[in-house]
């Protein structure tokens, strides 16, 4: 990937999700080990500890002190975007003097675990999260399927979890009986096939999205994850519609940087 594209920065990930949020404030809490968690002050199923908050900002300094002094490495975290989440765990100014790039996971706002905007980080160094997959939910009435409607568990597979490659292909399917719905404040799409619901983005959305990018300032956009775009482009739409579309705004048709204030990274 280097030889294609020699710009290319590639990064280090330590930790995620399935590791939980425990381990990690005892490690960030003893001078000999440090790592990154999901989240500082715990999440659903995770307990974390009060003192993450303040732990977290001492890891992040420590780890930008010592990737300096190994070079000017970059330093980057995924967080979340739940309100709830960042208060807990996040001291956001900090975040923002020590971190290259803040990585907002601007997607599973809304999921089976569901019952202002300024906080002092550079917005050069904010970059969207995408999805390349949707969630779906099975509905209580298959006649009420718009938005607000009641449902009960994750739609069959992986808790509700499809990727774009999955589902493209069953909307392309001659059998396919999902109606597809698009929000026109939103511009994002969702379907519904009985009692089955699944929202999710599309080329339209992506394109909608990272124009907001541009038009915001922010520092950029990411995709999770690479392997649910539509790789081998079956759907008809060319291989990686979604990231290909994300790039193409970004970074213009001929590959250039559309921003003159901000390095929008892709």
């Amino acid at each position: 990937m280097k030889k294609k594209n020699s710009n290319l920065i590639t990064l280090l990930s330590v930790g995620g999700w399935n590791e939980g949020a425990n381990k990690y404030s005892k490690m960030a809490a003893l001078k000999i080990r440090h790592f990154d968690w999901e989240y500082p002050g715990g999440r659903l199923g995770s307990q974390g500890s009060p003192e993450d908050k303040v732990n977290y900002v001492k890891l992040i300094k420590e780890l930008r002190t010592a990737l300096d002094k190994a070079g000017r490495l970059k330093l980057t975290a995924a967080v979340s975007a739940g309100k709830n989440t960042i208060d807990k765990g996040y001291d956001v100014q900090a975040m923002g003097m020590y971190m290259d790039y803040i990585n907002v996971m601007t997607y599973d706002y809304h999921g089976w675990w569901g019952g202002h905007h300024f906080t002092g980080a550079p917005k050069d160094k904010l970059l969207m999260g995408m999805g390349a997959y949707g969630r779906g939910f099975i509905l209580n009435d298959a006649r009420k399927n718009g938005f607000y409607a009641r449902a009960m568990n994750g739609i069959e597979d992986s808790v509700g979890f499809w990727g774009f490659n999955e589902y493209c292909e069953k909307m392309k399917s001659s059998k396919s009986q999902w109606t597809l719905v698009r929000n026109p404040y939103t511009v994002a799409p969702y379907s519904y096939n009985g009692n089955k619901w699944f929202g999710f983005d599309d080329k339209e959305s992506i394109r909608v999205k990272s124009q907001y990018i541009l038009d915001q300032g922010f520092g950029g956009g990411f995709s999770w994850s690479i392997d649910t775009d539509d790789f081998l482009g079956l759907c008809g739409q060319g291989n990686f519609p979604l990231v290909s579309t994300m790039k193409e705004v970004l970074m213009g048709y001929n590959g250039q940087l559309m921003s003159s204030s901000t390095q929008n990274l892709l």
